[in-house]
Order: structure tokens, then C-alpha cells, then sequence
């Protein structure tokens, strides 16, 4: 990928679900913030070469490749090593982002916090917020 840093990186396992992929993918290229890479890990499927066309539908996507199948932590892992982002979150590919996680996300990460996952913010100090009202009424 050329160009300027990404500011998120989103990592996505897969094995033998191509079906499911592309929607997958593009749930995170339709994205409102656009400032992220997209890092596939196939994990040895049986059919890398529809795999491969899928890589091409946008140049954030950076697609790797596991030749046997080493299990979805180890392919999560493979993509994190390689990420460039300032910030990292994942997807299965099974699954689908909403338009504004990655805007969302972002706009829940001030400083004091350590860690934003799902509807919940954990402060340094040890605390949970719940914060999923505010992201239904920011839909």
C-alpha cells in the first residue's frame, strides 16, 4: 500500500468462505472514516485464487497467506505483525461492520483511555463505561 499511514488497521481471518468474504469486505470499504487498511489472512483455503481477485477490489486491502490452515488466532496474529495503523480492531469473516464503527471507535478513543471495545470503554483506571445508547442514538 503507498500512500499515507493508515490511521486503523482492520485485520480479517478467513478459510474456505469466500461466499462470505466479500460481503465482509465491503461492509469495511463502505466505511465513513476512510483512513484505514484492510488485512486479510487466508489461512490455507483450498481456493486462494478467488481469494486473490477479492484483494483487488480496493487498494487498502493487503492480502497474506497462510499455505496450510494454522487456525484463525494464528492468522489474527500474522495480520497484527503486519499492520500499519495506529490503531487496530478485527473482523471474522462471517460478520459485518456498520457504517460508522470505525468513525465511532475513533471518536470514543480520547487519551485517557486504554482500550474501546463494542459498546464498552475501559478506562486506565480500571473502570467499564457502557456507552451503547449513545451509539444506537448515533445511528
Amino acid at each position: 500500500m503507498s500512500g499515507p499511514q493508515p490511521e486503523v488497521s482492520v485485520y480479517l481471518p478467513t478459510r474456505n468462505r469466500t461466499h462470505l468474504l466479500r460481503e465482509a469486505i465491503e461492509s469495511v470499504l463502505a466505511q465513513t472514516f476512510s483512513g484505514f487498511e484492510l488485512l486479510i489472512v487466508d489461512d490455507g483455503s483450498d481456493d486462494a485464487s478467488a481469494l486473490e481477485s477479492l484483494s483487488c477490489m480496493d487498494p487498502r486491502i493487503r492480502m497474506f497467506r497462510h499455505e496450510q490452515p494454522r487456525g484463525a488466532p494464528a492468522a489474527r496474529n500474522y495480520a497484527i505483525r503486519e499492520a500499519r495503523g495506529r490503531f487496530l480492531t478485527g473482523l471474522d469473516d462471517d460478520d459485518l461492520m456498520l457504517p460508522r464503527r470505525l468513525e465511532s471507535l475513533l471518536a470514543a478513543k480520547p487519551e485517557n483511555y486504554s482500550l474501546v471495545c463494542s459498546s464498552f470503554i475501559l478506562r486506565k483506571t480500571g473502570s467499564a463505561v457502557d456507552t451503547t445508547r449513545e451509539h444506537v442514538r448515533s445511528r
